[in-house]
């Protein structure tokens, strides 16, 4: 899948070399929106039809799936046999009642995009030129395969 329906990204439109960066200013962004004082926390925990997210449930999503993603990239970087447990992102807005946080809850528990980021949490230098992964992380080899 290089596009999603649904939201508009497009993979391809992403690079590895600009991706963390782009991850950050989207924490930004987000913090930004469910930071502010002139919008009702209601409004935050609202969608504006039964089929699209709220900003609280976007904020949610994109925190989780951003951990979930840390910790597939921790794997690719120690495991040879990769396999990967779906996350169920759809699924979590009910499981894990995304409905009703609290705006600031959600930012604090997202924690700095430069910490909770995969690349940037653990010490992402992008591609080597191979396609492989070139990171800093101690006693491990400088380059492993990541998909």
């Amino acid at each position: 899948m290089d596009h999603c329906d649904e939201c508009g990204f497009t993979y391809p439109d992403h690079g590895p070399l600009s991706l963390s960066t782009e991850i950050r200013d989207l924490g930004v962004r987000d913090a930004a929106v469910l930071n502010d004082p002139a919008v009702d926390e209601t409004r935050l925990n609202a969608r504006s039809s039964p089929d699209v997210w709220s900003p609280v449930e976007y904020g949610c999503h994109v925190r989780d799936v951003l951990l979930a993603q840390r910790e597939r990239l921790l794997l690719a970087l120690v495991e040879d046999e990769l396999t990967f447990a779906p996350i169920y992102r759809n699924q979590r807005v009910d499981l894990v009642r995304y409905r009703g946080e609290a705006p600031g809850q959600v930012v604090a528990r997202s924690g700095s995009r430069r910490t909770s980021s995969p690349g940037c949490s653990m010490g992402w230098t992008g591609f080597n030129g191979t396609g492989h992964a070139s990171t800093t992380i101690p006693n491990r080899r400088s380059a492993r395969c990541c998909g």
